[in-house]
């Protein structure tokens, strides 16, 4: 999970340890914090790989395969397998550790002696048991195979243990922070106009990520939202106690992520201009981007009638989704129980309001915009800091109403950095392909990236009023935030 980040990301830990991951981890969240406080939105993509922890090999292994969807990622040479991996166990080394993962979905090590690999692919010949890509192709179910122990490898059969169901999913961090706004991914039927979550077996190359947080306690901002989806008998759930509502859920929104045209070039031949042309991406590392241009647009009027910038997110997103939730597109079809590698029989589903595929939906951004601007209600409404800010006029951007709002001074209170930034911090991991999942980078986004007109808008929702719980709830977190920095 989360927690594991740092075991499975040598290079970033101080100590290569359990509690020096936790130390990691509690760190940056300090930092994502003072981000927030000072204007800055931290946007991270969800993942591309399903429910799963593409990171460990060491976790994620008690989640059993669908033999029914072959190849989600299809880049294979068969089209079936009766058995598509198995459970390997290495022996204790000269520190003491162990490891069980999941064989070959993590790695192949095929050329590594010591592993075996290659004597047990010999010893089930019979069975046709084959290499293919990250996953194994066999004629014979697993329980038919031979299972092999060597010096220091031990050989299992792959199969779900009830009692491992905590180890049936994996979270992924930056994603799962309580302190970032996470963003998964969907995608659109042109011909029926219908968006729903981008998957693998809706036609995508990724599979948008989500669950529940190995590490960070579930945020109030969040609670009701879980809630009530983990009460919707009408949401189709994965097994009790493969994850765990008391933690934190994401993503929190989501973007298109699917068929996003790009210009690309070969990086062995950049001198050479016809080496570049055009191809169709997709992923979470898309969608983020997108809603970071979104807030950027936003930031960059308030910043032009003096005011702050966004900041933190999260608390405004869930207060506007019980306020108005058709401010959001809520996606209600698609799926979430595929990684690269294989296709789980669990999984989590889309469903109404929030939930961990696509969280609380995607953006009407004409809507979101006409409700930002006269309310800026994500910074501090605690009175006794002072603003310097005085109420002016706001005529609203939308087609379907000419209101003239007075902004309330009391709406800026925290006199935060102009800074229209709004970051964007990719969790996945890059294919180099035809059609790909975009490289994972930190990037900043401060450009003006024209997403969507606000005068498309159908509503105009300019005289809401944000209610005095919710701004009694946002001030005491950014009073705490800054304590604690």
């Amino acid at each position: 999970s989360d927690i594991n980040f740092c075991l499975n990301e040598v290079d970033v830990c101080d100590e290569f340890t359990y509690e020096g991951s936790l130390r990691y981890l509690a760190r940056s969240d300090f930092e994502f914090i003072k981000l927030g406080l000072m204007g800055v939105t931290v946007l991270v993509s969800s993942g591309d790989d399903g429910p799963f922890n593409h990171i460990s090999y060491t976790e994620n292994y008690n989640c059993p395969a669908d033999n029914d969807l072959y190849c989600p990622s299809g880049d294979c040479t068969y089209t079936s397998s009766k058995c598509q991996a198995v459970t390997v166990y290495l022996k204790p080394d000269d520190y003491g550790v162990d490891y069980t993962f999941v064989w070959p979905f993590f790695g192949s090590f095929l050329d590594d002696p010591e592993y075996n690999f290659k004597e047990f692919l010999r010893l089930n010949a019979a069975c046709g048991l084959k290499l293919d890509g990250d996953r194994l192709r066999s004629n014979c179910e697993c329980s038919q195979l031979k299972y092999p122990e060597y010096a220091y490898v031990k050989f299992l059969e792959w199969k779900y243990t009830p009692d491992l169901v905590s180890k049936v999913f994996g979270s992924s961090w930056p994603a799962s922070s309580a302190y970032v706004t996470s963003v998964g991914a969907t995608q659109v039927n042109s011909t029926v106009r219908k968006e729903f979550a981008a998957t693998f077996l809706s036609g995508s190359i990724i599979e948008s990520g989500g669950g529940f947080s190995g590490y960070a306690s579930i945020p109030e901002y969040q609670k009701k939202a879980v809630q009530a989806w983990n009460n919707d008998v009408n949401a189709l759930k994965p097994p009790t106690g493969s994850y765990n509502i008391s933690k934190r859920g994401y993503p929190d929104i989501s973007a298109l992520g699917h068929a996003y045209k790009i210009s690309y070039c070969d990086e062995y031949d950049q001198s050479n201009t016809s080496s570049c042309y055009f191809i169709l991406v997709d992923g979470t590392s898309a969608s983020s981007p997108a809603v970071a241009g979104m807030i950027t647009l936003i930031n960059d009027r308030l910043i032009s009638q003096g005011k702050s910038t966004m900041g933190f997110l999260n608390p405004l997103l869930y207060h506007i989704q019980e306020e108005d939730p058709t401010i959001f597109n809520d996606v209600t079809e698609g799926e979430s129980r595929c990684s690269r590698e294989y296709c789980c029989k669990f999984g989590y589903f889309a469903s109404e309001g929030w939930d961990p595929v696509t969280g609380l939906g995607s953006i009407n951004f004409g809507r979101f915009f006409d409700y930002i601007l006269p309310l800026k209600a994500n910074t501090s409404f605690n009175e006794d800091l002072g603003s310097g800010f005085k109420a002016e006029p706001y005529a609203s951007t939308s087609s379907s109403s000419s209101t003239t709002t007075i902004r309330s001074s009391s709406s800026n209170i925290i006199k935060t950095s102009r800074d229209s930034t709004s970051s964007s911090i990719d969790s996945t991991t890059a294919e180099a392909q035809q059609s790909q999942t975009l490289d994972g980078h930190t990037s900043i986004s401060g450009s003006k990236i024209s997403t969507y007109s606000s005068s498309q808008s159908s509503a105009s929702t300019s005289n809401k009023q944000v209610s005095s719980s919710s701004r009694r709830s946002i001030s005491l977190w950014f009073l705490l935030a800054h304590l604690l920095s």
